[in-house]
């Protein structure tokens, strides 16, 4: 596990590699403040800071057995870092969850930014088992599914799928190498 002095490190590379933008804690409309909403009831996610969210998955990784960092740029590459992120593919939330996935591990409200942490973490334990700790396979069935990983006996030829691979694995293997210096 990276050592919790690094998140500046990490910040810095998440400056190179996502775009950020997220909103303030609460919300003013009409001269009124509100209460940060955090679930899909509320019509939209809003008020969740990426500390929040750094804080949340640094909590929750450690009981999936996943490094907290490596969760952290998976969502700067899947939803940089927006809880109500929705993909052209139906993919959902901080984890980019689709539908059926957020069912198979247990996700009630896939808009929940913690129930999406952590059915996304709970996949990504399944797919690190399922291809015996294999980070790059593992990756890419997050991307394009087990199945696809199962077919092509390896990566799959997308573009995108590799391009994912490639994104994570040298920006997670730059944070490993600074953070044994």
């Amino acid at each position: 596990m990276i050592n919790a002095t690094r998140t500046g490190l990490l910040a810095t590379l998440f400056m190179f590699i996502l775009p950020f933008n997220v909103g303030a804690d609460t919300k003013r409309t009409q001269g009124v403040e509100r209460a940060p909403c955090y679930t899909a009831a509320c019509g939209r996610v809003e008020g969740i800071t990426r500390q929040q969210v750094e804080a949340w998955v640094h909590e929750l990784a450690p009981e999936f057995g996943l490094d907290p960092e490596l969760v952290l740029i998976i969502i700067g590459v899947e939803s940089a870092f927006l809880p109500n992120a929705v993909s052209h593919r139906n993919a959902h939330g901080l984890m980019q969850l689709i539908p059926a996935t957020a069912k198979r591990f247990g996700v009630d409200d896939i808009m929940n930014p913690i129930e999406n942490l952590r059915g996304g973490m709970a996949y990504l334990q399944w797919l690190m088992r399922y291809f015996d700790h294999d980070l790059e396979l593992a990756l890419a069935a997050y991307n394009a599914g087990e199945g696809a990983v199962q077919r092509y006996r390896g990566i799959p030829p997308f573009p995108e799928t590799q391009a994912y691979v490639r994104r994570i694995t040298q920006s997670y293997s730059q944070l490993v190498a600074a953070a044994g210096d």
